[in-house]
């Protein structure tokens, strides 16, 4: 089987606004904690500013979740996006949207390659009846995160990962495509036959 397939990256490719943190904030007002959420996203701001690489702030950022109820947070993951789905356009990017549509009608896989993590993705897809979802997975114990992930959905490992997919699916790279909007998207990309740069006006590739 050669299949067509779509390769979307999500947080401001698909969507506006980075998802980890407009979730992140989202949990911390809904727990009390918003003053410190926003001193723990100013030290992964500052992190990011020294030169820290993305892989490693991606993984701290899941510190914020150790110990928490995995089943509670995908609870709130699914509130969360409930209530902004309800206006696609205020969150979904609609020129990617369309995209995202046109390949639908297609007959395409739709994939979602997201470093966000696979609880706060599945929902979204849910609701785009997306083909399947390839995104950082965090460590469990007990039901609670642990704050550890496995492999960052990141870089390289998109591309890693986009190759195993499309081994296991039958996927023709050579007629699929691709949508990012970072420059750390550029590894995954670069193995599809159709990539697309989506940068938002006045964003710094």
């Amino acid at each position: 089987m050669n299949q067509t397939a779509a390769y979307f990256d999500v947080d401001e490719t698909l969507t506006h606004d980075v998802t980890l943190f407009s979730f992140l904030r989202h949990d911390a007002h809904t727990t009390g904690q918003t003053e410190q959420a926003e001193t723990f996203l100013r030290e992964l701001a500052a992190r990011r500013a020294q030169g820290e690489p993305r892989e490693s702030t991606n993984r701290y950022y899941y510190q914020w979740w150790k110990g928490r109820d995995v089943r509670k947070i995908c609870d709130l993951a699914g509130n969360w996006w409930a209530g902004r789905l309800q206006e696609p356009g205020l969150f979904l990017r609609s020129d990617v949207l369309a995209r995202y549509e046109w390949h639908s009608r297609q007959g395409h896989a739709r994939i979602l390659l997201s470093g966000s993590f696979v609880q706060l993705i599945e929902p979204l897809a849910a609701a785009l009846d997306v083909t399947r979802v390839i995104a950082t997975v965090p460590l469990t114990g007990q039901g609670r995160f642990t704050g550890e992930i496995g492999e960052p959905m990141i870089g390289d490992a998109k591309r890693t990962a986009l190759l195993a997919d499309a081994r296991a699916h039958g996927i023709d790279l050579t007629k699929s495509h691709g949508y990012g909007d970072h420059r750390s998207d550029l590894p995954f990309l670069s193995v599809l036959g159709h990539p697309h740069l989506v940068t938002p006006p006045g964003k710094d590739w």
